[in-house]
């Protein structure tokens, strides 16, 4: 969430100043390699050598999600609502199915819960997505509209988007974050 922040250029968290503004973008990512690499450490050091592989494979997916938003972003494009659907499932799926898959080698359940995650995972940030452009509770924890305002291609945005063509006022909104 640290180095989210910054990616995002976000000014608040949960109501409150983001890290990154308080204690410069610098420390921040310092920081938040400091407790990712020390997390993997720890993770190395457990009897189940798998949980190592699922981590680092987990995270590189979330990161791939995360690329991907941004360069939709950088590049203003526009993706479909399934590729939109697919970039979740790496980005925000990818920490619950890196849970659920830790939890799974501690234990004797082999069930594939992979379906239920992804519905989770994609459950949840569309909410958020929501809860970004109408929610008071969210807009005082984040701010009224970021996503908008930070250029992003949120569900709601790609689905306005894609439904009014030739309406070109949220395009002008989100192409002020270009400059």
């Amino acid at each position: 969430m640290l180095v989210d922040d910054i990616l995002d250029n976000s000014s608040k968290r949960y109501g409150i100043p983001t890290a990154h503004s308080v204690y410069g973008i610098e420390r921040v990512i310092s920081a938040a390699h400091y407790i990712l690499f020390g997390a993997l450490k720890r993770i190395s050091n457990l009897q189940q050598s798998e949980a190592l592989k699922v981590c680092v494979d987990m995270i590189l997916r979330a990161v791939e999600g995360q690329g991907t938003e941004i360069v939709w972003r950088n590049n203003f494009t526009c993706p479909s609502e399934a590729t939109y659907k697919k970039m979740i499932e790496k980005k925000t799926a990818a920490f619950y199915t890196m849970c659920m898959k830790l939890m799974q080698l501690f234990s004797t359940c082999n069930k594939d819960f992979s379906s239920l995650i992804e519905t989770l995972g994609l459950y949840l940030q569309i909410r958020d997505d929501y809860c970004n452009l109408c929610s008071s509770d969210y807009t005082e924890e984040k701010g009224y509209c970021d996503d908008l305002t930070e250029g992003k291609f949120s569900l709601p945005i790609i689905h306005a988007l894609q439904s009014k063509l030739e309406d070109k006022e949220i395009k002008n909104i989100l192409k002020l974050n270009m400059n």
